[in-house]
């Protein structure tokens, strides 16, 4: 099974969903929040949370599976491109795997 995980990383709490390419929902991870305005290092740390919690949830559901893709939905007038990059590599630890492009 194939699917894709987004995060949507806000002021106040950060969600990561995981759904199947056939639109299912498979699994959620959530934590604090994910606005690196207010502390980078601390919304760094609640992204990749969520994403592990929902990594983890879908094998805990034995379920056998290949994260395709995670989309980071995060605003910050931190944001620049080495930032992004620093960002992405923390994330996609859990899945190496996948390639690691960056899209601004």
């Amino acid at each position: 099974m194939q699917y894709i995980i987004g995060v949507d990383g806000g002021a106040t709490k950060t969600e990561a969903v995981a759904y199947s390419l056939e639109d299912q929902e498979l699994a959620e991870g959530h934590s604090d929040f994910g606005n690196l305005n207010l502390d980078f290092n601390k919304a760094a740390k609640n992204i990749i949370s969520a994403i592990e919690q929902c990594i983890n949830n879908i094998q805990e559901q034995d379920r056998q599976g290949e994260c395709l893709c995670i989309y980071l939905g995060i605003i910050s007038s931190l944001i620049t491109l080495p930032a992004i990059n620093v960002l992405l590599s923390i994330c996609l630890a859990p899945v190496q795997h996948l390639p690691k492009r960056t899209m601004v």
